[in-house]
């Protein structure tokens, strides 16, 4: 299948190469202009506090604030809080990152992932609400969509997690003070085989007396090893210099799906000329879909109606496309996690924000 799919891609690299080269272009130029002015200082300071222990103070302070709400450690607590202030698919990688760290369990992941990958606010300002929403429009009604949608999706698997410890416990609980009966029955049963075997292990301690002598003449024989030098704390250039490494490694990880997935919006694009006008919002969407910085700057430009634009730009970038998901899925290989979770909780978001912009809508 992946040769198949390499095959295929070759073919229409050769086929539609002006349109790829345009696709590629605006991806690169949406990537350099967008996401690296956006993306690069969080993502840079993300890694700088955690090498430097600063992350674990931040966490401490935040779990107390949100361990209640969200049901997460101090830990899952830093995740939340970077996921929504650094925006895609920074969550994520701090989730992988710390299930494979130990930091969090594997089932906090799997929740985390369901409501921590979320766009950030200089991208929604910036980007979202300047360029892409059309007038009129609620701006404080638009932010609710993006803020509330995952916050009320966190709740909802806390609530879910909750009961589900709270389950375990009975059963851990039951399962003890059976363990503790059994064991009281046992008791008396081996306590006879008990001090049998007690003298049987004095008598064979005493055997071994005079071998223990030779071993420790022998042994004295060799030289002691020598103990290693601990390696010392990276110092704070250090610290900075692979933090920005890791940045720029995860912003050209970026900028490859975002010029990839470009493509295939200019291919698609291009179709929607050899369909009847009516079809072109759908044509939009299907845009929007696969990547959604490119597809809201689509919808904008599509000329339909404000309704249409107002209530789509945000449904796409609360879901995220299939660019996200591709990335998400890239940075979670290696650490146990699945896309599976992340795709979820997506999909309940997107129905959220659908919900919230009916209100909104019913309530003008």
């Amino acid at each position: 299948m992946p040769a198949v799919l390499c095959i295929l891609f070759l073919l229409v690299l050769l086929c539609f190469p002006e349109l790829c080269v345009r696709g590629a272009a605006d991806g690169l130029a949406l990537w350099l202009f967008t996401l690296v002015p956006t993306f690069f200082p969080f993502v840079f300071l993300s890694n700088l506090m955690v090498s430097c222990g600063a992350a674990d103070d931040i966490s401490r302070f935040c779990g107390r604030i949100l361990r209640p709400l969200f049901h997460v450690s101090a830990s899952g607590a830093y995740i939340l809080l970077m996921g929504f202030l650094c925006g895609y698919p920074m969550g994520a990688k701090l989730t992988a990152e710390f299930v494979n760290t130990g930091r969090i369990s594997g089932d906090e992941g799997c929740r985390l992932l369901t409501f921590c990958n979320n766009p950030s606010p200089m991208f929604l300002v910036g980007f979202v609400l300047s360029d892409c929403m059309q007038k009129p429009y609620s701006r404080a009604g638009t932010l609710a969509m993006f803020y509330a949608a995952p916050i009320l999706t966190g709740i909802l698997f806390a609530g879910i997690a909750a009961r589900k410890d709270s389950l375990f416990k009975g059963i851990a609980a039951r399962k003890k003070t059976f363990t503790a009966k059994i064991s009281a029955r046992k008791s008396s049963l081996f306590s006879e085989a008990a001090r049998r075997k007690k003298s049987f292990a004095a008598e064979i301690a005493a055997q071994k007396v005079s071998t223990k002598e030779t071993l420790t003449l022998t042994s004295n024989a060799h030289p002691a090893a020598e103990s290693l030098q601990p390696a010392g704390e990276p110092t704070v250039m250090e610290q900075i210099r692979a933090s920005m490494r890791d940045a720029f490694a995860t912003l050209l990880y970026l900028g490859g799906y975002v010029i990839l997935f470009h493509i295939g919006s200019a291919l698609i694009l291009s179709l929607a000329g050899h369909f009847s006008s009516d079809t072109y919002p759908f044509f939009c969407l299907l845009t929007a879909s696969l990547e959604m910085s490119g597809g809201a700057a689509y919808l904008a430009a599509s000329g339909l109606s404000a309704g249409f634009v107002n209530l789509f730009v945000p449904l796409c970038v609360i879901f995220g496309g299939f660019c996200i998901m591709a990335q998400t899925a890239g940075l979670l290989s290696g650490s146990g996690l699945t896309i599976r979770p992340c795709i979820i909780g997506k999909l309940i978001q997107t129905g959220i924000a659908a919900g919230i912009y009916l209100l909104i809508y019913l309530l003008q």
